[in-house]
């Protein structure tokens, strides 16, 4: 055993020294449990407005880092980025909820309008000329992977394409009632970086609910 973890830790020291030398690149360093910082990271280090500073609203830690991986030869810590923002490095948490709801919303709030976009959510009934909508401010675009989406392009066409409605529509119309219907996604601006949130489940309520009873 001993024999074995020495030879895992000449590998990773091999490859560490390497890495700058054969591919001009190095990485993140876990900090226990932040590889899903390291992800986020890593995307936005390949966007150059990051790269270049950003103006100011961009925060010291996170310049830092970026300004390391570009020139570092060895594996780049984030603990500064972790300090300065009081996270714990020991629970494990999810790149995308780590996206939506602290960094974009905190960390990076005076720039949301780099990644931010709008959508108009149009409803159109099957049988009677009538249709609602309303428009929403989003930052991320959430597609679908699996049956039928073989590439990116499949799956953003799938998420934009009308979608009949489960139940009978209420259109609020005194002639018109409850009508079966489709919604449709519309995409109306589009921000200057967009970040594509591919999703890892679907939820198939029927499916649950007869598991259930």
């Amino acid at each position: 055993m001993h024999h074995s973890a020495e030879r895992v830790r000449r590998y990773v020291s091999a490859c560490v020294a390497t890495s700058r030398t054969d591919f001009n690149k190095v990485g993140l360093k876990n900090h226990g449990a932040t590889c899903y910082i390291n992800v986020l990271l890593e995307v936005l280090f390949h966007l150059s407005f990051f790269r270049s500073g950003g103006g100011k609203t961009v925060f010291e830690a996170l310049q830092g880092i970026f300004f390391n991986l570009e020139n570092s030869t060895t594996p780049v810590s984030t603990m500064n980025l972790v300090r300065s923002y009081k996270i714990s490095p020991s629970i494990q948490s999810d790149a995308h909820e780590f996206l939506s709801e602290f960094f974009l919303h905190k960390v990076l709030k005076h720039i949301t309008d780099v990644f931010s976009f709008k959508v108009k959510y149009v409803t159109q009934c099957v049988d009677v000329p009538f249709s609602s909508s309303m428009e929403e401010q989003c930052f991320e675009l959430s597609v679908g992977v699996g049956e039928g989406c073989l590439t990116l392009e499949d799956a953003v066409a799938k998420e934009l394409a009308p979608e009949p409605l489960g139940d009978l529509y209420d259109t609020g119309h005194k002639d018109y009632g409850r009508q079966k219907a489709f919604r449709q996604m519309c995409i109306i601006s589009l921000p200057c970086v967009l970040f594509i949130h591919i999703k890892r489940f679907d939820m198939y309520a029927k499916k649950i609910h007869a598991s259930q009873t």
